[in-house]
């Protein structure tokens, strides 16, 4: 079976006949990968009996596209969807770009006067 994960309780890892299967769950969202096709085949049949699931090959998790190439091994994620619609939400989709967040020679001054206290 699945074993949690200890640093992401969302993730769920199995081995078996030395192939890795990694099942992410997300709220009402997840994604599931392995070594092999015929292994995701196998475990969707298995948790389809289980619990209701409707499967989306959406190319997207979590609001993330993501492109895969198979021949060049690369897996990218883009989030620009996500901040367009944030964007959008914010009242924001207008305004102008920058490079960066702050000027490029910005310099920080600081204030000898006060005194730095770890107490509220």
């Amino acid at each position: 079976g699945f074993i949690r994960n200890e640093s992401d309780n969302c993730l769920y890892i199995r081995s078996y006949k030395s192939v890795c299967t990694y099942l992410l769950l997300y709220y009402v969202d997840g994604i599931l990968l392995a070594g092999e096709k015929n292994m995701v085949l196998s475990v969707v049949k298995t948790l389809s009996k289980e619990c209701k699931m409707q499967k989306e090959n959406t190319g997207r998790f979590l609001g993330m596209k993501i492109d895969r190439d198979e021949e060049k091994h690369v897996l990218k994620l883009d989030q620009s969807k996500y901040i367009k619609d944030l964007l959008v939400r914010l009242d924001m989709y207008d305004c102008k770009p920058c490079k960066t967040p702050l000027e490029v020679n910005f310099k920080i001054v600081t204030d000898h006067k006060s005194t730095i206290t770890n107490k509220p």
